[in-house]
């Protein structure tokens, strides 16, 4: 119910100190547009960053959103702040903001009890507790100031003592704060922040600081504000573009970042290159993997311990309820938390000339439920006792909105963390972030489908031990390797890898002018069937599913690393491609990108095979780059460190029967395997930044940090393998190689050849 920004701004201060020595020219690129995503892009371009925000909603805000009736506002999100200390950012924020706003003293409180409905007023403070609160409050402020705050510091790079891990009841009662311990569980229930006997001290320390407790003595004045109004006019003073309604498919963190997305109703994929990133939303594994991130194995041990509290709220019309007042869940014991179960536990009609009021409800974090919260503010308020006018609840409508129509009910956020709204939440209902740890979500198994007769869909017994076996992948050389036929494939699969891979194919489209095939395919007549073969990260056939969504895509690799979120017509498989194809049906397109290493013969293997699967008049195409570095100015040295390279990778390659050079040899491999119409183009892919056509060098701007990614993945297991080169001696060997593949005066460029033919029609 409140916003504080304090802790975001220091942070923010670190971050854009950190965020680069020398500004890029690239944008800081923000996920997510609710109030750490606007507040950070507002802070970063005061301090001269360049600043665009994704966003899937179609709104700015987050949770910080409001329903509008009777000429006033009902925030559905953050409503309350102070003029203390730790609320002087947002203080700041709404006054520069010029939103309006208005003193919030609610004469009244009452405690109520959700199963009966009887309501009583709140007994205040007996004097000897305001004393013994004093005297804690000095206590607490002296050990809040020299043992927390020097530790509370933006992502805690001072390492977090142990005393602050144990939950924030255990901390405060061996502290001997009981009183303050009343204060914090009564206002974590009312306000969002979850189970203080669970959730660990060092989450209530950074919000319950000194002034924040001595505000609930009274001693503060409190405001309210519509933050709605506030961030719609902050997000009006930033510079940068602000994309609502996409949706992200893919982050990459390599070395040139970047964002692809897709807006609402657009049917092509666009990337941002990025300079670095800010998600500003709660970072559980779900809503990170969502968002497009590829997590290592250590980022998905950490992020799944990472939970969210089920607090939910909405705008109800009660016509007998009365002003002036605020309505509690009733604690019976002070110092233990009520259970959540869909009860609304804190209620305050905030405009006097409207019978709308604003409630909070809690329900059970591990199962939350927009059904069940609905049901208990109908049913919960209701029972109000004559105390309170026998008050009734009536829903408040709001079509525009995602709700449930009567009442309407909207979740939302207290905002107070910094990471308030983003990507990857859920849109049934909407949670508070907290630090409580969830139970670990296991990986979805990769199980086959009917397509592929050698899939055995039948048998979910022989489906779920592949699922485990093919996951589990060896490692060697500090890198991850696929364990389905391990070791016929020489290249890496890890996160480093993965990402490597999705800016490599995002190369070759752009190279190829933002297309994704040359081959003469029809928006009007779509392909039935299209089979995309080793489709690494499956970027492409998830572009191209999204451009036929009539067409049925399947693809194929080694490894199951593709995302789980794809169209519904996009299928993937686990499967060695150099095998037999036992495919049911034919296909009408099928594709190759980037495959050359993968394969003993590409024509028996791949090419006989592609012909013999398609449907008579079907097309088959590949995008396939060359490895060897060309020039056609003479600035190549033969015999320099990249050169020497590029024949040492192309000898092991040969030595180990998986040849790096393919692209060359396309055109008469496809008219021997009786390809006809074989046309062919050959387009030039700069190694680093030295064109002057501003296309082609941003090209090889991003193609020389996806060299640099890869260039060690690509020659462990070669060179160890065809020479016995250690790893320390391949890394040696690699330094020169570094060094001439930045180097702009060196105007070099890897070949890839485009290659597309169709099978012949019968007569």
């Amino acid at each position: 119910m409140t916003v504080k920004l304090f802790s975001l701004v220091v942070a923010l201060a670190s971050l854009a100190n950190a965020a680069a020595t020398a500004k890029s020219h690239h944008p800081i690129c923000i996920v997510g547009a609710g109030v750490s995503g606007l507040t950070a892009a507002k802070a970063l371009e005061d301090k001269g960053y360049k600043t665009v925000i994704f966003e899937k909603r179609d709104t700015i805000g987050g949770k910080c959103q409001s329903h509008y009736e009777d000429g006033q506002y009902f925030p559905l999100g953050a409503v309350l702040f102070t003029e203390s200390l730790s609320y002087a950012e947002t203080f700041k924020l709404v006054k520069s903001s010029g939103a309006a706003f208005d003193t919030f003293d609610p004469a009244y409180a009452y405690n109520y009890d959700p199963k009966t409905g009887a309501a009583a007023l709140m007994e205040p403070f007996a004097p000897a507790t305001i004393k013994a609160l004093q005297e804690e409050l000095a206590r607490y402020a002296g050990l809040w100031q020299k043992e927390f705050a020097p530790i509370g510091v933006p992502s805690y790079k001072n390492g977090v003592p142990n005393q602050f891990v144990v939950p924030a009841q255990e901390w405060l009662l061996s502290n001997k704060f009981p009183i303050i311990a009343s204060v914090i569980n009564r206002a974590a229930g009312n306000y969002g922040y979850g189970d203080y006997t669970q959730i660990p001290a060092l989450y209530f320390l950074q919000f319950f600081a000194p002034d924040i407790i001595a505000s609930f003595l009274g001693t503060i004045q409190p405001y309210k504000t519509d933050f709605f109004d506030v961030f719609k006019r902050v997000s009006k003073t930033i510079k940068g573009p602000i994309h609502l309604g996409v949706k992200i498919e893919r982050i990459n963190r390599g070395r040139q970042p970047s964002i692809q997305y897709r807006g609402g109703k657009g049917r092509y994929s666009n990337t941002q290159l990025c300079s670095d990133f800010i998600m500003a939303f709660p970072p559980t594994s779900k809503a990170l993997k969502e968002s497009g991130l590829v997590l290592s194995a250590a980022e998905r041990t950490l992020f799944t311990q990472v939970g969210v509290n089920g607090y939910f709220s909405s705008a109800v019309r009660m016509d007998k309820l009365g002003d002036n007042l605020t309505v509690s869940q009733a604690l019976p014991n002070p110092l233990e938390p009520f259970k959540p179960e869909g009860q609304p536990v804190y209620l305050t009609p905030l405009h006097p000339e409207s019978d709308i009021v604003n409630v909070y409800s809690a329900d059970d974090p591990a199962h939350p439920s927009a059904a069940r919260v609905k049901s208990h503010l109908i049913s919960d308020l209701s029972k109000i006792n004559k105390n309170l006018n026998n008050a009734h609840a009536r829903g408040v409508y709001d079509s525009g909105s995602e709700g449930f129509g009567q009442p309407q009910l909207r979740a939302g956020c207290d905002a107070t963390r910094p990471s308030t709204i983003g990507f990857g939440e859920s849109e049934t209902f909407r949670e508070c972030s907290s630090s409580k740890t969830m139970s670990a979500a296991s990986l979805a198994a990769y199980h086959p489908s009917t397509a592929m007769t050698s899939a055995k869909p039948e048998d979910c017994e022989d489906s779920a031990s592949l699922s485990e076996s093919v996951q589990t992948f060896p490692e060697e050389f500090g890198r991850t390797y696929h364990a389905y036929r391990a070791g016929s494939y020489a290249f890496p699969n890890d996160v480093i890898e993965q990402e490597r891979l999705i800016t490599m194919g995002e190369c070759v489209r752009l190279l190829m002018e933002g297309e994704m095939f040359l081959a003469p395919l029809s928006d009007q007549q779509p392909p039935k069937s299209i089979l995309d073969v080793a489709t690494g990260m499956g970027d492409w056939a998830i572009q191209i599913g999204d451009r036929f969504p009539g067409s049925e895509v399947i693809a194929t690799d080694l490894s199951p690393i593709q995302p789980k979120d794809v169209p519904p017509n996009v299928y993937f498989y686990v499967e060695d491609s150099s095998d037999e194809w036992m495919f049911k049906r034919k296909f009408d397109y099928i594709h190759t990108r980037n495959t050359a290493g993968c394969w003993s013969d590409f024509e028996t293997q791949i090419a006989q095979q592609a012909f013999n699967a398609l449907e008579p008049g079907g097309w088959f195409e590949s995008q396939e780059m060359d490895c060897t570095p060309l020039c056609d100015d003479n600035t190549l040295d033969p015999e320099s460190a990249v050169a020497t390279w590029s024949k040492d990778l192309i000898e092991a390659s040969e030595k180990l029967q998986r040849p790096a050079i393919l692209g060359a040899r396309l055109k008469e491999i496809y008219e021997r395997v009786g390809f006809v119409d074989v046309q062919h183009r050959v387009f030039k892919l700069p190694i680093n930044g030295w064109p002057e056509d501003p296309r082609l060098k941003q090209l090889g701007l991003m193609w020389a940090e996806n060299l640099l990614d890869g260039i060690a993945g690509f020659s462990y297991q070669l060179f160890n393998k065809a020479f016995g080169r250690s790893m320390a001696e391949i890394e040696v060997s690699l330094i020169d190689v570094r060094r001439d593949l930045v180097d702009s005066r060196i105007h070099a460029y890897m070949p890839v050849y485009v290659v597309w033919g169709t099978k012949p029609r019968l007569h």
